[in-house]
């Protein structure tokens, strides 16, 4: 809906996008066996098809889209279709906070819960506010600091993976550095012996020997 102009293509637009996001997040309600089902990606994919159809329709056929605003308030139709939007984000928030507080190391689902939220409340609030009013502003903010915190938790989880690869790395060097030590250490203690060292495969092929075992048997 940012790509066009403000007015009735406008408000349709930001009106369907809450109801169809909502109700996308509140599909984390079902099961995660339903969920990952092949019936239920197909049935994903075909929603978010005609998300794209209904856009496009939209876009070509504006004046058959129903009435959102008149005389600078919302209609009944734009009200109830962000406050479904926004009764959805509220339903999610609910089960992603749960998962939180059942794994409490699953930062994903804090995420997601409070992004649920803003989002919720930016629908609901949206039915309480009159365009380009203070209260239509409000909103408004309280979908952006939802965007802000996402971008603010993506760099921080972007910090912290790359201190771990980093220190995946030292980790990997300092054992790839005692390795290779010991390897010398023991090639220096298997060459000084004053025995006979030989290694051999199972059908007796010499793969390795000392300078005493060379020396000895003359090889």
């Amino acid at each position: 809906h940012s790509f066009v102009q403000p007015g009735q293509l406008f408000i349709w637009l930001h009106s369907i996008a809450t109801l169809i996001g909502g109700g996308l997040f509140a599909l984390v309600w079902f099961p995660v066996t339903t969920s990952q089902s092949r019936n239920s990606r197909i049935t994903i994919v075909i929603l978010l098809a005609a998300t794209l159809l209904l856009g496009f329709f939209s876009l070509i056929q504006p004046e058959l889209i129903p009435l959102m605003h008149d005389h600078q308030k919302f209609t009944d139709v734009a009200i109830t279709i962000n406050l479904l939007g926004g009764a959805f984000f509220l339903l999610a928030s609910l089960r992603f906070g749960i998962r939180f507080m059942t794994h409490s190391s699953d930062w994903n689902s804090f995420l997601f819960t409070l992004l649920s939220l803003y989002f919720g409340f930016a629908g609901i609030l949206f039915a309480t506010s009159n365009l380009w009013n203070l209260d239509w502003w409000w909103w408004h903010v309280i979908r952006f600091l939802a965007y802000l915190f996402s971008v603010i938790y993506l760099f921080l989880r972007f910090q912290q993976t790359s201190r771990q690869l980093e220190q995946e790395i030292i980790e990997r060097e300092k054992a790839e550095i005692t390795t290779r030590k010991s390897d010398e250490k023991y090639r220096t203690v298997i060459e000084t012996a004053e025995s006979i060292i030989i290694s051999m495969t199972d059908d007796l092929t010499v793969t390795d020997s000392n300078r005493y075992a060379e020396e000895y048997l003359g090889t």
